[in-house]
């Protein structure tokens, strides 16, 4: 007999019919793809694009559990969940991401992950996108085990990189509309607070302004009234950003009609707060600093609403102007107000300021503190308010050293000849 008659012949239909299953298998990821393609190209929300990964997941590879981790700026949360109604494993993203770099299988052995064949890390170059837990999942002979390790990492990396696409998509709009917006406060602030401060020979003023970022909540003002009366002020809002910006707006518009009305203090103040809390419903507030002086009588009238003290030199000493009430804006009527009245001798220097000054902080956790600016005011009272200023700025960069600025700086310095 010859040796070929003993040679079992392979079953021809068989083998085509395992052919054509393994081509329907195929043919069916690669539709998965396609879908989950269309879906992302459709600009699909993450919930949507995971809606579709879960069925396909489901449908066609019978996964019965799933956890999936994302990654946004080393926060990881759960974004999508397979098989656990009740209770999810406790798991530490971090770790495991960290543990296993490429796409493994047989976690079952771990303790933790006993619930899992498939952990699939997902990144961006060295970047950790996201970690998929994948159990239960179903092997029908059309391919091997490393095939449909390869496929469900494919399609998890698909998934987790476009959503990570659409957020990235997402904070570009949102810096480009920031940046909108505070250039839109920039402008409303600009219009806000005087390029130009009076100087003449009743009074001489100076101002310096140093917003943290584009746009900040410090504002003053310097308001003529006739011949014989000024009105300075200086306040810090709640605050960044376009709201601030429009909160600042509409309060300098009531503060300057009440002014040009000549509204007593105690009722002048009453309607500030009011009209503040009515703006912003006790969510934001003011802090402010005005002043109201005669150069005939050298009458000061002031109210501080729970701002630093503004600081007054005169005759060897510092008086802090400290009399006022409490932060506007807060409350819908003001508990208590004392309105404050000082006589300004000659050559008296004010100094206004807010508190991003004295809590300016160094690189040793050290504040700028208030005792800084009594002793400059105390060795240089002498000075022009500009050069004042100007001294108190050079010794700020001293003592922050490589610090940056961290809130907005404003002072305004008012010398009373």
């Amino acid at each position: 007999m010859l040796e070929s008659e003993n040679t079992a012949i392979p079953n021809e239909p068989a083998i085509i019919s395992m052919m054509e299953e393994m081509l329907i298998h195929k043919q069916l990821q690669i539709q998965s793809l396609l879908e989950v393609t269309k879906a992302i190209n459709g600009n699909r929300s993450a919930e949507e694009l995971f809606s579709v990964y879960q069925d396909i997941l489901i449908s066609q590879m019978g996964v019965g559990k799933l956890l999936i981790y994302i990654n946004n700026d080393d926060d990881w949360t759960l974004a999508c969940q397979i098989g656990f109604d009740e209770k999810i494993p406790v798991f530490n993203a971090v770790t495991y991401f960290e543990k296993y770099k490429d796409a493994e299988s047989h976690a079952a052995n771990k303790i933790v992950l006993k619930e899992f064949d498939i952990i699939l890390p997902v990144k961006h170059k060295e970047k950790a996108l996201g970690l998929a837990l994948i159990g239960e999942v179903e092997f029908d002979g059309n391919e091997s085990f490393p095939e449909k390790i390869k496929f469900l990492e494919t399609l998890t990396n698909l998934i987790i990189v476009a959503i990570e696409n659409k957020r990235l998509f997402k904070e570009t709009i949102e810096r480009e509309k920031m940046s909108k917006e505070l250039e839109l406060a920039g402008s409303v602030q600009n219009m806000l607070i005087p390029d130009v401060l009076p100087n003449n020979e009743f009074y001489e003023m100076s101002a310096i302004y140093l917003p943290h970022q584009n746009v900040g909540g410090d504002y003053y003002d310097v308001i003529p009234l006739g011949d014989d009366e000024i009105v300075f002020c200086i306040a810090d809002i709640s605050g960044k950003g376009i709201g601030a910006a429009m909160l600042m707006a509409n309060f300098q518009a009531t503060l300057r009609t009440l002014i040009r009305q000549h509204v007593e203090p105690d009722k002048f103040i009453r309607i500030l707060n009011k009209r503040v809390n009515s703006i912003t419903n006790g969510d934001k507030f003011i802090t402010f600093f005005i002043g109201k002086y005669n150069h005939l009588t050298r009458e000061l009238v002031y109210v501080n609403a729970g701002h630093n003290p503004s600081l007054m030199h005169s005759k060897g000493k510092i008086v802090p102007l400290d009399k006022g009430c409490t932060i506007l804006g807060m409350f819908p009527d003001l508990p208590s107000l004392e309105v404050g009245s000082v006589k300004v001798d000659p050559n008296a220097l004010i100094f206004n300021f807010t508190d991003g000054l004295t809590d300016l902080e160094n690189g040793h956790e050290q504040l700028f503190g208030e005792d800084r600016i009594l002793n400059l005011l105390n060795e240089h009272h002498t000075k022009t308010p500009a050069e004042f200023n100007n001294l108190l700025i050079e010794n700020l960069v001293d003592f922050k050293e490589n610090e940056p600025f961290n809130d907005d700086i404003s002072m305004l310095t008012c010398r009373f000849v």
